[in-house]
């Protein structure tokens, strides 16, 4: 592997995704397909380890990112 190759790897990082157990299975058998954060992490991901909060309370699972999109998210709410 050329030294270009182990330089990408070692800018990306792994992280933990701690979610509500139906929104964590969802992400995992991929009926949702975007997750939305508040703050972008300062390294690409490269690995996402989930983690399904009570009654779970453990790692139900992992995915490989295939890519990020970064930018603003308008939010319009229909109150009614």
């Amino acid at each position: 592997m050329s030294s270009y190759f182990k330089l990408l790897e070692r800018d990306k990082m792994n992280v933990f995704l701690l979610s509500k157990p139906e929104y964590a299975f969802a992400i995992l058998n991929g009926t949702k397909r975007y997750e939305f954060r508040k703050a972008m992490f300062r390294k690409d991901v490269d690995k996402v380890v989930v983690y399904a909060t009570a009654p779970y309370k453990k790692v139900i699972g992992y995915f490989k990112v295939g890519r990020s999109v970064r930018g603003r998210v308008n939010i319009t709410r229909n109150t009614g």
